[in-house]
């Protein structure tokens, strides 16, 4: 691969990971990083089809999802919002369990001081609310999906500190009110979102 292919192998990758221009002024050294492994995939896939082969087979990645209720004031606050049996929901890359992301409280104490998160599931958010209910999905994608929703989560922790718990949002679904605020998510919005721009899966509203 030469050097010449640089410029538009960038072009892709901004394209395929609908990565928009603040954020990549934003961390700039993490998407280089993240190019940087586009390019040796680009080198070492059929690029056309999105697909890895080893051995003449396409290889999977199996990705999970975790609708979880914890029976606290704000998780029944959201279940009356929103109707459903789960108020939270995460998304984890694999079924250890141990890095599970979302937009929650960052502090188990406090359901106010909220925003990006990575949780564990032997941490001390779920040690202390022990009678939580999960049900986990697991969902099959490809590599270039898998590829695409890293590079997402990548510029989320790099960029942790700007985006925040959207608690107004919140209410504002109670009276069907649903709005989008720049770098304010709710859990149920941000896998929606990593889902969506990954290619994995077009959740709608």
């Amino acid at each position: 691969m030469s050097f010449g292919s640089c410029p538009i192998l960038f072009i892709i990758y901004i394209i395929a990971n609908r990565i928009n221009w603040k954020d990549f002024l934003a961390c700039p050294l993490s998407i280089m990083l993240d190019l940087t492994g586009f390019m040796w995939y680009h080198k070492n896939t059929h690029l056309h089809s999105f697909k890895y082969f080893k051995g003449g087979v396409a290889v999977s990645r199996t990705i999970y999802l975790i609708l979880a209720h914890t029976g606290t004031m704000w998780s029944r606050l959201i279940k009356f919002i929103n109707g459903y049996e789960y108020s939270h929901v995460m998304l984890s890359l694999d079924d250890k369990f141990d890095k599970m992301y979302s937009f929650g409280r960052k502090r188990y104490n406090n359901p106010i001081l909220a925003g990006f998160v990575c949780e564990d599931m032997n941490g001390e958010f779920f040690t202390k609310f022990s009678n939580t209910r999960c049900r986990v999905y697991k969902i099959t994608i490809n590599e270039m999906q898998y590829f695409r929703l890293c590079s997402l989560l990548r510029l989320f922790e790099h960029n942790r500190e700007k985006y925040k718990y959207d608690i107004a949002g919140v209410i504002l679904r109670f009276f069907h009110l649903p709005i989008k605020r720049e770098h304010h998510y709710i859990c149920t919005q941000f896998v929606a979102s990593m889902l969506s721009r990954s290619g994995i899966y077009n959740i709608g509203k």
